[in-house]
């Protein structure tokens, strides 16, 4: 009895965010949609290549924390700084993949019919991402010591595209979704 009754309420709240999400007096400008979204949206990578890079980039970081406590043990400080150094960006790079790379550059036009003017209660927005720098590094041993970490250029992935369908929520806040396919463009780097 208690299951259904979380089951029931559970609905309830989903289709109750869901009806505010689209029933918002709010509306705005195409800029200021632009200005929200590139603060609050992500661009999420497509399934086979996120799946891909959080296996890698958990790989990663579990070797690059087993190396920094064995640099520490050894007393090499400043090799265990490195190291640490390294994971973390590992760690930042592994939580890019897994919750949504941030937007570089966004283009909204309002979708359905203005509110007053030129202002919109829903958008289409064409976003590019940031590019997911992902470190490189060489770690030499010799005798069972780590003897030198060399640091090399970042492997660079992205920049991603995609579309979103933005509701406008509040004053400042939206819903949105990714929709369509992602897609890679790749940046030269200088």
């Amino acid at each position: 009895m208690t299951f259904k009754a979380l089951w029931v309420a559970g609905i309830f709240l989903a289709s109750t965010s869901i009806a505010l999400a689209h029933d918002t007096r709010v509306a705005w400008t195409e800029s200021k949609g632009e200005k929200i979204v590139t603060r609050d949206a992500t661009v999420l990578l497509p399934s086979l290549e996120q799946t891909a890079l959080e296996s890698e980039l958990r790989a990663a970081v579990v070797q690059y924390l087993t190396l920094e406590q064995t640099a520490a043990e050894e007393g090499y400080e400043q090799r265990a700084s490195l190291l640490h150094n390294l994971r973390y960006r590992f760690s930042t790079a592994l939580r890019k993949v897994r919750t949504g790379l941030r937007i570089d550059a966004v283009e909204c036009t309002g979708a359905e019919a203005a509110v007053a003017g030129d202002r919109f209660r829903h958008f289409r927005c064409e976003v590019t991402s940031e590019v997911l720098e992902i470190p490189s590094a060489a770690v030499t041993w010799e005798e069972g010591r780590i003897t030198a970490v060399v640091e090399g250029e970042p492997r660079i992935e992205g920049s991603f595209q995609a579309r979103l369908d933005v509701h406008v929520t509040g004053r400042s806040t939206i819903a949105y979704r990714q929709i369509g396919r992602v897609a890679l463009r790749r940046v030269s780097r200088p």
